[in-house]
This record gives C-alpha cells, structure tokens and sequence, in this order.
C-alpha cells in the first residue's frame, strides 16, 4: 500500500494531534482530525520552551513562519538576598496560541472536524473504525489517540489505568507585558529567570503575546510555580479549595 492510500484518524485537535496531522499529511497520508469541542482551541495554555524536535516538525511539515517565539540569551536566578546568579544560556521560548494557530492555518479546514465525540473503536483486521456520540462512523488504516489527559482513546483501551499524583501542583498564569512595573520588566524580560526555596520554585519569561505578537510591549510574561505537596495531608485540600 502506498502513503496516498493510506488514512489517518487523529482523535483530538489540540497540539498533539495537529503535530501527528501534519506530519503525517508531510509523507502523503490522508489525515482527518476529530476534535471534541465544538469552539475554536484558542488561550489552552501559556507558556513553551522550543525545543529542537519541534522545529523539525514544522519544518518537515513545510510550516514556515520567521519567528517561533521571543530569543532569551540567558537564565538568572534569583537569591533571597537579593544577589543574582546569572548563566549564559540561549533559549526560544514560545507560546501555545503561536505553535495552535500556526499548524492550523496548515491543516485543511474540510478534514479538521469539531465537536465530534468519540465512544468507541472497532478494529477489523488491518482497518479500524471510530464511532462517535452521534452515530456517525470512520474508518482508516490508524487511529491515533491525541485526546489529553481525559484520554477517551486510552480508556477504551486501558480501562484499568488510573493517573498517578506527579508529586507537585503546578501554578501558572500570564501577565501582559505592558502591565508590569519597569523596574521588575527590566530583570525578566526576554531572560529565564528562576527563583528556588524548599520543595517549590517558580520561573517566568517572556512569550509572545496576544495574535502572536512579539512586538515588545505587546507579549506576555508567563510565569508557572511549581509545589510540592504530600498526596495524602495536603493535596485533597488544594484540589478542593476555589479560586476567586
């Protein structure tokens, strides 16, 4: 069988599943994405650090924009004493929305499908087929799960699997970069800054902001806390408490 006659169902349109798209659409498959919500996947996350294997994704997939995200020359990390320890360190880093929206703008419209909730699988010899909540079916010659942590995909076929307490919450959020005092945006933009204590840290950096923009004024400040916190005293409290 040739690449061209072969068909990919991807279950989930969020990053992952637009990376197998377009990837597998780079080698000559045909590939429709299945995503379960009904409304565009816009603002699902903040902050990336660029790594190189996506880079040669979007190159592979033959993706080219001139930039992937705002260039940081070096980490500084931060001391309780106010000193700073700095390290030369060249990194990219990106965002959720620029790496989304870039791959699809890539992905053909007529085989990127929403609202489409899958309920079961079927395998008939070489082929299977995806059944969704409104009854309609599709079949392919791979069926990939790209369904996030709520992964329908591995409950059909790992029904006994439970997900397993990492060990540590993770805090994060976004601040426009316009809205933070010079003095404090002078020491984090375009750096990777750290700040360690006991069974925590917390990191920030500068990502492009709202359209993509990396037009300085106009990114984002992405910062994500990192805690540890004991799964049986602690954890049952934060999963529980609310936010305002």
């Amino acid at each position: 069988m040739n690449a061209t006659d072969c068909r990919a169902i991807v279950i989930g349109g969020s990053l992952a599943g637009l990376f197998t798209g377009t990837l597998l659409r780079s080698i000559g498959w045909q590939v429709d994405i299945y995503e379960r919500s009904p409304h565009l996947l816009d603002s699902r996350g903040g902050g990336i650090v660029l790594q190189l294997d996506v880079i040669e994704a979007f190159q592979r997939a033959g993706i080219f924009q001139d930039k992937l995200g705002v260039v940081a020359q070096e980490r500084y990390y931060l001391k309780q004493n106010g000193s700073i320890q700095r390290m030369p360190m060249r990194q990219t880093l990106t965002s959720w929305n620029l790496l989304y929206a870039s791959m699809r703008r890539q992905f053909p419209d007529e085989h990127y499908h929403q609202g489409k909730c899958l309920s079961e699988i079927e395998q008939n010899g070489n082929q299977v087929t995806a059944i969704f909540g409104n009854g309609t079916r599709e079949t392919g010659d791979l069926l990939v799960g790209a369904d996030g942590p709520n992964s329908t995909i591995r409950q059909l076929l790992l029904p006994s699997y439970t997900p397993q307490y990492a060990g540590y919450v993770g805090y994060r959020g976004l601040v426009d970069e316009w809205e933070l005092d010079p003095e404090t945006a002078a020491i984090f933009t375009e750096r990777f800054v750290f700040y360690q204590f006991p069974n925590s840290h917390i990191l920030q950096y500068v990502i492009p902001g709202e359209n993509e923009s990396l037009v300085p004024g106009k990114r984002r400040f992405n910062w994500v806390w990192y805690v540890n916190y004991d799964q049986t005293t602690e954890l049952p409290h934060i999963l529980n408490c609310r936010t305002f």
